[in-house]
């Protein structure tokens, strides 16, 4: 996995609702990063993760890091449809 990204990184400053969004973002890149590349021993397999942005769990995520669901799968559909289809392979 890719380092974070340095804005996600927590600081004195930050709020306790900045940080649990910062910290749900981090659940939400760690979704996408396993649903996008092929799955190691300690990861889901592609298909279960894939299958993961159609469930509430993901709507869930989306909302606790202050994201729109459907605006995030919208742009990630492309993406996630050509996971899928390089999975069935």
């Amino acid at each position: 996995m890719n380092a974070p990204d340095p804005r996600l990184i927590w600081d004195d400053t930050d709020t306790p609702a900045v940080m649990a969004r910062r910290l749900w973002s981090q659940v939400l890149l760690a979704a996408i990063e396993d649903a996008l590349h092929p799955a190691t021993a300690m990861r889901p397999s592609q298909g279960q993760s894939i299958a993961w942005f159609r469930s509430r769990d993901f709507a869930e995520v989306c909302s606790l890091a202050g994201l729109d669901a459907q605006a995030v799968l919208d742009r990630l559909r492309p993406h996630l449809i050509k996971a899928e289809k390089e999975t069935s392979k």
